[in-house]
């Protein structure tokens, strides 16, 4: 397997990273910013809303997980992927 990647390979690389990066960062950036505007910095901490920023996350992970899978060249069994996917979701 070749190591090297081209110029145009990286950039997409790069920006994939970039938006993953985002889509994890904006629901935790909102909710920081909005509980410092309309409340104390110590009901950042004690927030339920965490609870729907972890579950975005979880889904963009699972997302990511299946992605991996239909894009690579390996064959894969839908049993033992549906095992795998089962251990991630407990």
């Amino acid at each position: 397997m070749n190591s090297t990647l081209s110029l145009k390979e990286r950039k997409a690389t790069f920006a994939e990273l970039k938006a993953e990066y985002l889509f994890i960062a904006i629901p935790f950036l909102l909710l920081i910013s909005i509980k410092l505007y309309i409340s104390t910095w110590q009901e950042i901490i004690t927030s339920p809303d965490w609870s729907l920023a972890s579950c975005l996350i979880f889904g963009q992970i699972t997302s990511k997980v299946s992605k991996a899978v239909a894009c690579s060249n390996t064959k894969t069994s839908e049993h033992f992927f549906g095992w795998y996917t089962a251990k991630r979701f407990l």
